[in-house]
């Protein structure tokens, strides 16, 4: 039941061993659950042709990557 792009997908590459607990719910969910067809990385890739940044998590919504202060 894994997305056929898995092994090609980058924020499964980046973050499935990360051990963030939101990335591994929505792994679970999307990339090897029963919502793999609404991953919207999936979405991105079929219309643009290109896969989103590896920052772009399957619900779309972005991880932000930054110093705090």
């Amino acid at each position: 039941m894994e997305c056929h792009l898995l092994e090609k997908c980058g924020f499964f590459a980046r973050y499935a061993s990360s051990g963030l607990i939101d990335t591994e719910k929505l792994i679970s969910c999307y990339c090897k659950g029963v919502n793999k067809n609404e991953c919207r990385r999936l979405q991105y890739l079929y219309k643009f042709g290109v896969p989103p940044s590896d920052n772009m998590m399957p619900d779309g919504s972005m991880i932000s990557i930054g110093v705090e202060h």
